[in-house]
């Protein structure tokens, strides 16, 4: 059968080309975010009402919050990017106890590193507390809103490099940092957008957050198919994420 290429035919151009591959869409995060929440709304609402009470339990016995809560993290950032992929399941909840000390330690160092990190962001706000001194309180919060907006947010994204790419948590952390290189104003906005949305579920007594927070957590699945790639269609069509950090490439499908 002849090919249909072309070798002298003249390059054709989008008239609407997609958003340039490393960057994201605030807009188009919150489309997929609606259509993935609104298609798996049954399960995404039991997922996040089961972790929650998973999470309360753990919490309760102390040691549950750190030998129980990250793996239980780590599971619920597997199920929001299977529903971005459209293949999410209960089980993915609880996917991270099949490698448990591997799936803790990546979790555990991570949360360690962002808490570190809002800590320090916050040390003035403290010391303007100790000192009783409002200027030097006012200037810790701009101090901490600057570092939420160019290093926190973009901090953020290393847990989905630690969870769908199987990355140690140092390397996420340096290819979340990478991938998000000049876009913390965007990533700002978008955690202010997502926040807006998640609160929405408070006008409808609260019961709508069964939906509007799940919607808030896969925009930022979203941005991060949209910045590193590997993304899958609801057809359930393969793809294969390219290694632009450093790792091997990542197969997403069947």
């Amino acid at each position: 059968m002849a090919s249909s290429y072309n070798p002298y035919q003249a390059p054709g151009f989008d008239q609407n080309p997609a958003t340039p591959p490393g960057d994201f869409d605030i807009g188009q995060t919150i489309k997929e975010a609606w259509e993935n929440t609104k298609r798996h709304a049954g399960v995404a609402i039991g997922v996040f009402l089961l972790a929650g009470i998973c999470v309360i339990l753990s919490a309760m016995t102390v040691i549950g919050y750190f030998v129980l809560v990250p793996v239980l993290g780590w599971g619920m950032t597997k199920f929001l990017l299977n529903m971005h992929d459209g293949r999410p399941e209960v089980g993915d909840l609880f996917s991270g106890f099949s490698n448990y000390g591997k799936v803790l330690g990546r979790m555990l160092l991570a949360v360690l590193i962002v808490g570190a990190a809002g800590i320090a962001s916050e040390s003035l706000v403290f010391i303007g507390q100790y000192l009783k001194s409002t200027p030097i309180q006012a200037l810790g919060w701009v101090v901490y809103c600057a570092a939420f907006a160019l290093v926190l947010g973009r901090l953020y994204f290393a847990f989905f490099f630690i969870v769908d790419q199987d990355m140690p948590t140092i390397q996420a952390f340096s290819a979340a940092w990478q991938a998000t290189q000049g876009k913390g104003l965007k990533i700002f906005l978008l955690l202010i957008v997502a926040g807006l949305i998640g609160g929405l579920g408070v006008l409808a007594l609260c019961v709508g957050m069964l939906f509007t927070m799940p919607m808030s957590y896969a925009m930022y699945v979203s941005a991060y198919r949209q910045m590193v790639g590997g993304r899958q269609g609801v057809g359930g069509q393969s793809a294969v994420a390219p290694p632009p950090y450093g790792g091997p490439p990542v197969q997403y499908g069947g």
